[in-house]
């Protein structure tokens, strides 16, 4: 009897957990579908331009390091419930890997962040899947099902003076 509970138990979680392994392609990075304002430049960060990774539709970055103290990020306000999914994916491309330490993917959730770091190793095009394990809680958001906004940035490496352009896009 006490096997058969076991099973029982086992089974009705089994949906549950297959649905949090799934994945999501984020296609907010498609600036044709979007309002010309959608990510917004943080401090001394410049504009995003349409752009294209093949025959996806993306997003443009351009971090021109010398005007940044830090780091360059872009805002988007949004509304998506990503409870259901355990990993997130897209596509960047970048000819200057060299001049960030890193770059981070955030999710805003009310009145705190979920925020995962990444590294671009070589130039050319790069699939990031992040998994929700991969991110750090910042302050306290609500939760996965209600993300307000996404944040991208791409952190300075040194006192490089030069330009970089991110490209990204969905998969």
């Amino acid at each position: 009897m006490m096997r058969l509970r076991a099973i029982c138990v086992a089974l009705s979680l089994w949906p549950a957990a297959s649905a949090a392994a799934e994945s999501v392609a984020l296609d907010i990075f498609d600036l044709s579908a979007l309002p010309a304002d959608a990510w917004q430049p943080l401090g001394k960060s410049d504009p995003v331009a349409p752009a294209q990774m093949g025959t996806q539709r993306a997003t443009q970055f351009i971090c021109r390091f010398a005007n940044l103290p830090s780091r360059g990020g872009w805002d988007h306000n949004t509304a998506l419930d990503l409870s259901r999914f355990g990993r997130f994916s897209f596509q960047i491309h970048t000819d200057h890997p060299q001049h960030i330490t890193h770059a981070s993917l955030y999710f805003r959730s009310a009145k705190g962040w979920y925020a995962g770091h990444f590294r671009l190793h070589q130039p050319g095009a790069t699939t990031i899947t992040l998994g929700k394990a991969d991110f750090d809680i910042e302050d306290k958001p609500t939760g996965w099902h209600a993300i307000d906004g996404v944040r991208l940035a791409f952190w300075k490496r040194g006192d490089t003076p030069d330009t970089a352009r991110f490209t990204v896009s969905q998969l």
